[in-house]
């Protein structure tokens, strides 16, 4: 005879449906370019494969293919998501790339990343930015100049060391390993460096 414990807590069918459902461990942000500067934001869609996403990101650069001054897509060299693409959307003064984070396999360097929440004068939350204690070995992360540069030319520098922020929360200074040289930097441009 079996009782209600039995049948509802042990149901093998529920069971193995808990099990097989998985969370999406990508998201896409939103960045967005101009002469003011540069903000990134996290959308509200995620994914579950990187296939998914990259179907995403396709999408939007096939709907926006009226912009201005063209669209770009291209793999993500600076992505934590292997394979990823990113698409860069000009519209004159203003530029928008819209491209993929982890959210919950982060590789086991990064989750000691800080952040650095820069609020609005009403509290809300500005932006968000990475963050490193003083002395953090540092990845910087190529610049987009050009987006006709091919992806196989844009380096990292993994010469660089944390040293503090500066006067505004979207950059920080970092000081080269060998070369003794301290400059200010866009925050977004930094990774923990790979050990």
């Amino acid at each position: 005879m079996t009782t209600t414990w039995d049948r509802i807590d042990h149901d093998p069918i529920s069971i193995a449906s808990g099990a097989a459902e998985q969370r999406p461990t990508i998201r896409m942000l939103h960045m967005s370019m101009s002469g003011g500067g540069v903000t990134d934001w996290s959308t509200d869609r995620t994914f579950h494969t990187v296939a998914e996403a990259n179907k995403a990101i396709t999408a939007l650069a096939m709907d926006n293919d009226h912009a201005v001054f063209g669209v770009i897509l291209e793999p993500d060299p600076s992505s934590l998501v292997d394979d990823a693409l990113h698409v860069i959307i000009h519209w004159g003064l203003v530029s928008d790339r819209y491209h993929l984070d982890t959210i919950d396999n982060a590789a086991p360097r990064e989750l000691s990343m800080k952040i650095l929440t820069a609020h609005t004068i009403s509290g809300a939350v500005g932006a968000e930015y990475p963050d490193f204690e003083k002395g953090t070995a540092v990845r910087v992360l190529p610049a987009i100049v050009s987006n006709q540069m091919p992806v196989e030319h844009r380096i990292v520098d993994d010469a660089w060391s944390f040293s503090g922020p500066t006067r505004h929360p979207e950059y920080a200074t970092i000081h080269h390993d060998h070369d003794r040289v301290t400059i200010a930097i866009h925050r977004h441009r930094l990774q923990p460096r790979p050990s």
